[in-house]
């Protein structure tokens, strides 16, 4: 992540011209905000959170990662458009898993700025991603 910033900071970019997301992105992964690769992305129940090995130290290492790998699962009527599944939701009886998905905020609040991400198993379009190569990190 630290050279994508260096070479975003030089005006340099990747060519993302010829890359085919489905083909490689991986089947399981894991999810970091950028500029904080000791951070994961983790769902616990229904809740997502961020957090470094040190925020849960109690959890053993298996144990914690368990809640961090996620997979895409790809819709077939639309171009790169999937939902982003927690694993570990997926074999606990939830048709397909948790989808990652904007809940909506209560009418009148302002959804750009109330918005929340949960883990729910509901297929409508505010649980689809599109997914797109950046042209500032690589892989």
């Amino acid at each position: 992540q630290l050279q994508a910033f260096e070479r975003r900071a030089m005006g340099v970019q990747t060519d993302v011209a010829s890359i085919e997301p489905r083909m490689w992105i991986p089947k399981e992964f894991m999810l970091c905000p950028m500029g904080y690769p000791d951070r994961f992305v983790r769902g616990v129940g229904t809740s997502l959170f961020v957090h470094s090995r040190d925020d849960c130290a109690d959890l053993e290492h298996q144990e914690f990662f368990r809640e961090a790998k996620f997979s895409l699962w790809w819709l077939p009527q639309k171009n790169n458009s999937c939902h982003l599944r927690a694993q570990s939701s997926a074999g606990q009886g939830v048709r397909g898993g948790l989808n990652i998905t904007f809940a909506a905020p209560p009418s009148g609040q302002n959804p750009a700025a109330n918005a929340e991400v949960v883990l729910s198993p509901i297929k409508a379009p505010q649980s689809f991603f599109v997914v797109v190569p950046s042209p500032d990190l690589k892989g």
